[in-house]
């Protein structure tokens, strides 16, 4: 038995209480499942598409442009259309049964079969000279099912984690109960990266020599943890569903059709504020500023570790830092964010990634000079591979720690009504926009020049540059506003009392 201080000094860093235990473990569970399968799919996604062969980094651009984007608006049809057939509660059975059939088949036949399903490489490489400006669209089309294990890899997320997971939590979560559980689940969150990384490349290492091995092993990996996430749902359900699911299937529909109205309407608040304009751009900035380092940086993994298997492994390790680094950098955010401005703080992430990504480019653009190289005593995709390993990792570190915080902060001193249809529009407008954003500049500079990634790298260059300085200018125009928003309130508050 603890005694009486410890358990208060053990309460002060996590503020569960005994009786809560039982369902802070349950939600925290499902929360690992979900982010262990998602960490664990974005490995196995790049491994396939990049490393295929007479494939690399750029088919990303068009994946992410021409097929992730129109499947994510597909699936939330499908989602409200599920939603009002049966209910959000029986929707996460719905689709926790489609993803695991989708992967039972990818597993069982798709891969399997890639010899006969694929069109063979001798086509596609005429396709590749007859229209060059398209090659990397070819590259896709040779290894069409590996593109299709990309998109529902990031669909998972976006309708497991963003939509399902955190309605049931914010549902069945009682204001004090959110602001206590989910500071600690967010951080526990990180040991699913860590784990899911560590696994990874243990079977990449382990089954070197086979790639067929390494898919079927993640795969019974995935289902299974996908079957463990539905069991714990099942378990949660005894507690924290309503008796009446009709009822509840028309509350659902009556909450959805709300959520399409805010969004539309949140996105002429857009046009119309200053305030959330700029918000917005802080986001789509973000997004396009990770995307255009990322796609560079696995195209010279590509070229270092050539290998399906090392790929992977080098893969698992980045998930493994990343996962820590997350960890130890939201503890210190915390500290930074009561000590410090709203404005120091929200211009951590866009410095950090800034100056990193500029040290990388810059670097990056000297990769072909092989005296400079046999003088520094360096390889120059070793050097760059784990180069950006750092840059990466760091910037969604920080990016977990303070930019996602800060942004949240933007929203406190609006009116309640703005405040849920901006934050709405940005969610949906904004993400969505930074993460194509940056894929369609890059694909179009690819098309144009009929190249690769190191062929556009200084336009990209120029493009990640002027991305981190709209980013600064924005946040220094959001905290003039800020500020003054917070003066209003407090100003008023002490005439109302």
């Amino acid at each position: 038995m603890l005694s009486s201080s410890c358990a208060n000094k053990l309460y002060q860093y996590i503020p569960i209480r005994r009786e809560e235990l039982p369902k802070f473990l349950r939600y925290s569970g499902m929360m690992f499942f979900i982010l262990f399968v998602y960490t664990i799919m974005r490995d196995m996604k790049d491994t396939l598409v990049i490393t295929a062969a007479g494939s690399g980094a750029e088919v990303l651009t068009f994946l992410k442009s021409y097929f992730v984007l129109p499947s994510a608006f597909l699936f939330m049809l499908l989602y409200s259309k599920v939603v009002d057939v049966l209910n959000k509660y029986k929707a996460f059975f719905f689709f926790a049964a489609l993803f695991s059939v989708f992967f039972l088949i990818f597993g069982l036949f798709l891969y399997p079969n890639q010899s006969f399903i694929h069109p063979s490489q001798d086509t596609v490489e005429q396709l590749k000279l007859s229209i060059p400006n398209l090659k990397w669209l070819f590259a896709l089309y040779g290894h069409w099912s590996f593109g299709l294990f990309y998109i529902f890899s990031e669909l998972w997320g976006n309708v497991m984690l963003s939509l399902l997971f955190w309605w049931y939590m914010n549902n069945n979560s009682s204001l004090d109960e959110s602001k206590r559980f989910y500071p600690v689940m967010a951080l526990l969150a990180q040991f699913a990266l860590i784990f899911s990384g560590l696994l990874f490349r243990v079977v990449n290492l382990t089954f070197a020599d086979s790639l067929a091995l390494v898919v079927y092993i993640i795969t019974g990996i995935i289902l299974f943890c996908i079957a463990m996430t539905t069991w714990i749902y099942c378990a949660s359900l005894k507690y924290d569903a309503p008796k009446n699911w009709a009822s509840e299937n028309e509350v659902a529909a009556k909450q959805t059709k709300k959520k399409k109205t805010s969004i539309f309407d949140g996105i002429k608040y857009l046009y119309t504020s200053e305030y959330l304009g700029y918000v917005c751009l802080v986001v789509i900035c973000y997004g396009m500023a990770i995307n255009l380092t990322e796609v560079t940086w696995k195209s010279f993994i590509r070229e270092y570790l050539p290998s399906p298997t090392d790929y992977g492994a080098f893969m698992g390790l980045f998930s493994m830092i990343n996962g820590i680094s997350a960890f130890i950098l939201m503890l210190i955010g915390s500290r930074l964010l009561r000590k410090y401005s709203w404005q120091y703080c929200a211009l951590v992430t866009p410095v950090v990634l800034g100056i990193a990504g500029v040290i990388f480019f810059i670097i990056a653009n000297f990769k072909g000079h092989g005296d400079l190289w046999a003088y520094l005593g360096y390889a120059p995709l070793a050097f760059l591979a784990w180069l950006g390993l750092s840059q990466v990792v760091f910037s969604k570190s920080v990016k977990y720690a303070l930019f996602d915080p800060t942004k949240e902060m933007t929203y406190i001193p609006l009116s309640d009504d703005i405040k849920t249809k901006g934050k709405a529009a940005i969610d949906v407008v904004g993400s969505r926009l930074g993460k194509s954003g940056g894929s369609v500049a890059q694909n179009i500079m690819l098309i144009v020049t009929a190249g690769s990634q190191m062929t556009i790298l200084p336009i990209v260059s120029v493009v990640f540059l002027l991305t981190i300085v709209l980013w600064v200018f924005s946040v220094r125009r959001i905290n003039g506003k800020f500020v003054h928003y917070l003066k209003k309130d407090n100003t008023a508050s002490s005439n109302a009392h």
